[in-house]
């Protein structure tokens, strides 16, 4: 994935640099500059639990799950979907759940969900999720696939689950444990090449289809901190998501790639490199390679 991002990244400045003149042979025309300047990444956000198989719940407070990995996912969509070189989809886009209800098992409903990132080809998967322990356990962890079968999903969700956990404790969330993690089968579960398989099944199923996931453990529903730190309000959920989709834009190189407008020229701002390009104001739309 890691790969691809910079391929991608790496093919718009070309194709921008040839319309531009640089190469003045392969680009004569500043009206060239249309959607394919920028990649087009597909993000899948998938609310853990939903109504029918419901998640954590705090008594007390009666704070629940499903409930509130929705309310953090839909801001993680409104804030990813500021940046034009991403393509959002939600697998649930209410507490309901999407795939039948009560009378689909939740495995088969997590089967659904991979099934679901796999039809509208994701590049990423990201599953949001709230722990729940004792009520000393808090802190934010994020769980990725192992390196076991397909390597390279596992190493880029690392490099994922790094980037998103970054931005979390950036808010004051402490980190449980390790913070980044794998889970592997606990009934020895293997893979085809007889390597031991991930526990979790939006990870596993995932790293099947070549989609780097990672599941995000937010904090502790069970933690009357945590609670009332990160969960206690809209703006406190928003932060969350804000936070989420700032870690996957990092890892996508997106925070990298600026996009503003002086006058008659175009820039992109990649680290310290700065091209900047004369384009028509009206240029606007960006879309996919």
């Amino acid at each position: 994935m890691l790969k691809k991002a910079c391929k991608k990244i790496f093919a718009a400045i070309l194709i921008m640099a040839m319309i531009c003149g640089i190469f003045p042979n392969l680009g004569d025309s500043q009206e060239q500059v249309k959607a394919s300047s920028i990649p087009k990444y597909v993000v899948v956000l998938d609310a853990g639990h939903d109504a029918s198989h419901a998640g954590a719940q705090n008594r007390s407070n009666g704070y629940r799950e499903e409930a509130l990995t929705y309310k953090i996912a839909s801001y993680c969509k409104q804030e990813l979907e500021k940046h034009d070189g991403v393509k959002v989809y939600m697998v649930r886009d209410s507490y309901s759940c999407p795939f039948g209800g009560g009378s689909v098992k939740s495995t088969e409903c997590n089967s659904k969900r991979v099934e679901f990132s796999k039809n509208v080809k994701a590049d990423l998967y990201i599953s949001f999720h709230l722990n729940s322990s004792g009520p000393s356990a808090r802190g934010v962890s994020v769980y990725y696939p192992n390196m076991n079968y397909k390597s390279e999903i596992g190493r880029n969700g690392e490099v994922l689950a790094k980037d998103i956990i970054k931005r979390l404790k950036a808010l004051g969330i402490p980190q449980q444990g390790r913070g980044t993690l794998i889970r592997n089968s606990e009934n020895n579960t293997r893979y085809p090449d007889g390597s031991l398989a991930d526990y979790l099944a939006v990870i596993k199923g995932n790293k099947y289809n070549n989609i780097p996931a990672v599941l995000i453990e937010h904090c502790f529903i069970s933690n009357a901190s945590d609670c009332e730190q990160f969960l206690s309000s809209e703006e406190k959920l928003r932060t969350l998501g804000v936070a989420d989709a700032n870690g996957i834009m990092d890892y996508l190189g997106l925070n990298n790639l600026k996009q503003a407008s002086d006058g008659n020229w175009y820039f992109i701002k990649m680290d310290l490199l700065i091209i900047a390009i004369p384009v028509w104001h009206y240029i606007q739309e960006i879309g996919g390679m």
